[in-house]
């Protein structure tokens, strides 16, 4: 496992600043229950921090999504206009070693691999 992953669980008044994306090669969020993260303030707003990571070429992956459910809340939305990839019904641990799997192998591009629900045989 050469590669590294960010994984953060967002909580309220988060300060993104402090995380270091020098020798991060994915970043996993797992967000509120209903899917959602402050999207306001200069350090606390998921957005600006997703941006950031984009422009690095770092994959951000949001998970606490369920059953590809529509509607929520409008923040929902605003953290999926980022290019931002839900994980549909995964808990952190599950997504985190799914992430860290993906990010290491070669033989699936790293959004199918964490898009897919069944990866079959490698």
């Amino acid at each position: 496992m050469e590669k590294r992953i960010l994984g953060i669980r967002i909580y309220p008044g988060l300060d993104f600043d402090v995380y270091d994306l020098t020798s991060v090669n994915a970043v996993l969020c797992y967000l509120y229950h209903s899917a959602t993260a402050s999207t306001e303030g200069t350090n606390t707003s998921i957005l600006g921090f997703i941006q950031k990571c984009m422009e690095k070429g770092i994959p951000v992956f949001v998970a606490s999504f369920k059953s590809r459910e529509k509607g929520g809340y409008v923040t929902k939305n605003e953290i999926l206009r980022t290019g931002a990839i839900p994980l549909y019904d995964l808990s952190f641990e599950s997504a985190y070693m799914k992430l860290l799997i993906g990010v290491n192998q070669t033989q699936i591009g790293l959004s199918e691999w964490m898009t897919e629900e069944k990866i079959g045989d490698m």
